[in-house]
């Protein structure tokens, strides 16, 4: 872990942030941005541009806008969580991972059951971890009748209920629309197309 004294991102400087290194190659990844350095300064992502653009959501009364909750670890990382709703019937909380790809919806294996569904009828996959090879983690591959919340509602997505998965579920944010902004400062995801 290491901490910057100064970076300048889209004209605004920022002091102090702190940030890590990996070795890993990624297809379709360069870097990750520190979600610490936007704790004060709004900003707003468009999936159909590839841009990020700072901006400020305080006088911001016409959005859609929706609750988050942030975890911190030791003032260093920030996740970004929300509710979404399973078949218009369960409530879960899922960590917004920005990293997952596109439509990527993983779901506690625990939910299999509350959502009545047959385990021996979803396609079952195998992964071994890319930290510990004696790691092995089970995916069970299928579908579910929605995922929403307010705002947005996708219908028969696909899903991967995973065992172990420390989350009740953990999403891509791509769904939640086209242009998203995030206001970390205020707790509020927006909805701007």
């Amino acid at each position: 872990m290491y901490q910057n004294k100064e970076i300048t991102f889209a004209g605004k400087k920022f002091t102090n942030i702190p940030y890590s290194t990996f070795d890993m190659k990624l297809d379709g990844i360069d870097g990750l941005i520190s979600l610490p350095m936007f704790k004060e300064t709004d900003f707003i992502i468009d999936f159909d541009k590839q841009e990020i653009t700072l901006t400020d959501f305080s006088k911001d009364k016409k959005s859609k806008s929706f609750d988050i909750q942030l975890t911190t670890h030791a003032d260093k990382t920030i996740d970004i969580s929300t509710y979404i709703m399973l078949n218009n019937q369960f409530k879960i909380q899922v960590l917004l991972d920005s990293g997952a790809g596109n439509n990527s919806f993983w779901l506690s294996y625990k939910l299999i059951k509350n959502l009545a569904m047959d385990s021996s009828k979803l396609e079952v996959m195998e992964k071994k971890s890319e930290f510990n090879e004696n790691v092995v983690t089970k995916f069970y591959k299928g579908l579910v009748g929605s995922i929403s919340n307010e705002f947005v509602t996708l219908k028969d997505p696909k899903v991967m209920f995973v065992e172990g998965l420390i989350y009740e579920g953990k999403t891509s944010i791509n769904w939640l629309g086209k242009k998203i902004g995030i206001s970390l400062k205020n707790k509020k995801m927006y909805i701007l197309d």
